[in-house]
């Protein structure tokens, strides 16, 4: 068994328990191939049309245009709805980049509350407010020589608004309470869902920095005016939920298929990989015309129990010691324990 024995028959045994465990090791061996081979398949998209699938002209012209200003020093607005893949975007241009080997650093500026954004940002020196015993560097400082996301533009504060323009402007970053500024070499990329022209325009978003910003606009096309990238983008994403679950692929029919292009998409990309995520797992979906009332178990539900069958077959294999079964699940001996404890799966003292 320590030598990597799927299983153990103790004698006597009646042929319908080999059969059995057979069916069971070549069933376990099948997915293990499979994937195998489904990482396989996604470490060989590593260039750009892996990460912005489609072959859509409007994605394209974007794959186009990232290619053509990736490696420039020059500041990028990235424009798009909610769940088109502006992180994506904004990933790539730094991937494809010179900046690659250094941070990429992202910020959600509308996940932030107003009162801890300006340290968040530029960081802070010992003592520079109550609470503050010792300094922190921003996110600004720490992405130097790299890129610094930040998403949902539009919802920073006009006092930020004005300290990020100066930065922009002279690169250089001053921590709160500090004398001095600090050099710094970063690539700003911002994405927002709204047009700032108009806001600029109404006064709830100063027009020099959106000007500042507007050198390099990178359009997202919201999925439902693409949507000959769907069954590309489908695959990719049930591929990512195979590997990720460590389940087969599911086969999509015609008419789910069918389903899905004639579908809004109002959550755009991120709802199409969340549905790619259900089919692997094998949760109902409205969109497929799926019943999705409260008989069977939600998506929580299905993935703590793949998990808890995980755990549980693995333990067995490994005689209930922990520190082994850690070892071939790769999680910390930690959080193993506290799942075991979790799922009750008997006690997370065993063996160490």
């Amino acid at each position: 068994m320590r030598s990597g024995a799927y299983d153990f028959i103790p004698k006597p045994f009646s042929p319908e328990v080999l059969v059995e465990v057979v069916k069971r090791a070549l069933e376990k061996r099948r997915l293990t191939l499979e994937v195998a081979s489904l990482r396989r398949a996604l470490a060989a998209r590593d260039d750009l049309s892996g990460k912005l699938v489609g072959i859509s002209p409007q994605i394209e012209r974007v794959r186009k245009l990232i290619t053509e200003v990736a490696d420039s020093p020059v500041d990028v607005l990235i424009r798009g709805e909610t769940g088109t893949g502006k992180e994506v975007v904004a990933r790539a241009l730094h991937d494809f980049s010179r900046r690659r080997s250094a941070a990429f650093v992202a910020l959600n500026c509308g996940g932030v509350p107003d009162t801890l954004l300006d340290s968040e940002l530029f960081g802070h020196e010992a003592g520079a407010f109550t609470g503050a015993q010792k300094k922190r560097i921003g996110k600004i400082e720490y992405a130097h020589q790299g890129t610094l996301f930040l998403d949902e533009l539009e919802t920073m504060p006009t006092g930020m608004q004005i300290k990020l323009l100066r930065v922009l402007q002279e690169r250089v970053v001053e921590r709160l309470g500090a004398n001095h500024g600090q050099p710094v070499d970063v690539r700003v990329v911002a994405a927002t869902k709204d047009d700032l022209l108009q806001r600029a325009k109404e006064g709830s978003f100063r027009a020099d920095l959106y000007y500042r910003l507007n050198v390099i606009t990178l359009d997202l096309p919201p999925l439902r005016e693409r949507r000959e990238d769907i069954p590309l983008l489908l695959e990719h994403f049930l591929l990512l939920a195979a590997s990720r679950f460590q389940r087969p692929q599911p086969q999509v029919s015609t008419q789910q298929l069918h389903r899905l292009m004639a579908h809004p998409w109002p959550g755009n990309v991120r709802e199409l990989r969340n549905v790619a995520e259900c089919l692997v797992l094998g949760v109902p979906q409205a969109v497929l015309g799926e019943s999705t009332t409260a008989t069977g178990p939600s998506l929580a539900e299905t993935v703590d129990g793949f998990e808890r069958s995980l755990i549980a077959e693995e333990l067995k294999r490994q005689g209930g010691n922990i520190a082994r079964t850690a070892k071939a699940l790769r999680v910390a001996k930690t959080t193993l324990a506290d799942k075991v404890r979790k799922y009750s799966l008997g006690s997370a003292d065993g063996a160490a």
